[in-house]
């Protein structure tokens, strides 16, 4: 298969897009887990046992995927950095890749 630098680009765009996207994601997630994390602590504090321990283990499961989402963040990096490098080594536009 071989692709133009004007490929290159669409999936570069599309790329940088699904990562801005699991980068919101993984925000949101990383602030729900401090929201549980301080209701567990208010859990805690007011004797509710029961409840910080379900708090707790929300708190853990979204951590959790926060986690893999990091990760995944992680691998959709080195692919743009594996994009932008084919891009530097094909200096002609038009010749396939």
């Amino acid at each position: 298969m071989s692709l133009t630098i004007g490929e290159i680009d669409g999936f570069l765009v599309e790329i940088r897009v699904a990562r801005a996207r699991l980068q919101d994601t993984n925000d949101r997630l990383q602030k729900m887990s401090k929201e549980l994390f301080q209701r567990c602590v208010d859990a805690k504090v007011e004797e509710n046992e029961t409840r910080a321990i379900i708090y707790a283990n929300e708190c853990a499961a979204v951590r959790k995927f926060s986690a893999c989402l990091t990760q995944a963040i992680g691998a959709v990096d080195k692919t743009i950095e594996a994009l932008l490098a084919l891009e530097k080594i094909s200096p002609n536009p038009k010749r396939p890749c």
